[in-house]
């Protein structure tokens, strides 16, 4: 796979309980300023489950994962910069726990079936991966053979994102943040698929391909947040 040059920023986000309405009130003053510096929201996951493939997912269960189209970190900067932001930053510090930002490079991902399903009916994923050697090949022939040989498209299972992290900060919080080197954003049509799709035989036998290579994968799930 090869990357191009597009930035996209991972937000996971934990909200105070009871300051919901101020978060809001955050949102709505920072769109404009987002729209200035052309930092585009792309898309917005409302978590409902954590786990792991390896390791221990220590990462805080966010309410939500937000993933923001960025420009340029030239343009990125000059927002953070921006007295307005500044202003209201305050809002968010104090309607939220923990707020951890993953700033990454798109990369391009191999054909798939192309999904009809409705984005509401979808159970989606957000996967950070770490691996021995700092080598993803494993999780790239995992995701080629998935793909080749229709594990994928019998399941529903569909790549949206496939990221490379390059700097990783926690806005809010006191979480120690580590970096991983790949972050996955996929989706299954239906949420009831997933048990299958696990348990099928086909999968059992090409996840030792990924599984194999890593130190730690840690993932959230949820649906698209309305």
């Amino acid at each position: 796979m090869s990357a191009n040059n597009s930035i996209i920023l991972v937000m996971l986000v934990s909200i105070k309980s009871g300051q919901e309405s101020v978060f809001a009130d955050f949102a709505k003053q920072n769109a404009p300023l987002l729209q200035q510096y052309q930092i585009q929201p792309v898309k917005s996951i409302a978590v409902k489950m954590k786990g792991q493939i390896v390791g221990q997912n220590e990462i805080p269960q966010p309410d939500f994962i937000t993933l923001f189209s960025i420009s340029s970190m030239e343009q990125f900067m000059a927002y953070m910069a921006d007295f307005r932001y500044a202003k209201i930053s305050a809002l968010r510090a104090q309607s939220t726990t923990s707020v951890i930002g993953y700033f990454t490079y798109e990369q391009n991902i191999p054909a798939q079936f192309i999904s009809e399903s409705p984005a509401a009916d979808r159970l989606y994923m957000v996967g950070l991966a770490n691996f021995k050697n700092q080598d993803a090949e494993g999780l790239e022939k995992f995701n080629k053979a998935a793909i080749e040989n229709g594990l994928f498209s019998k399941h529903g299972m569909h790549i949206e994102y496939q990221l490379v992290p390059f700097k990783v900060a926690t806005v809010v919080g006191d979480t120690t943040a580590v970096i991983p080197e790949r972050i996955q954003v996929f989706f299954i049509d239906k949420a009831e698929s997933f048990r299958e799709y696990v348990s099928d035989p086909v999968y059992k036998n090409l996840s030792p391909l990924r599984d194999n290579t890593l130190t730690k994968y840690d993932f959230f799930a949820g649906g698209i947040k309305p």
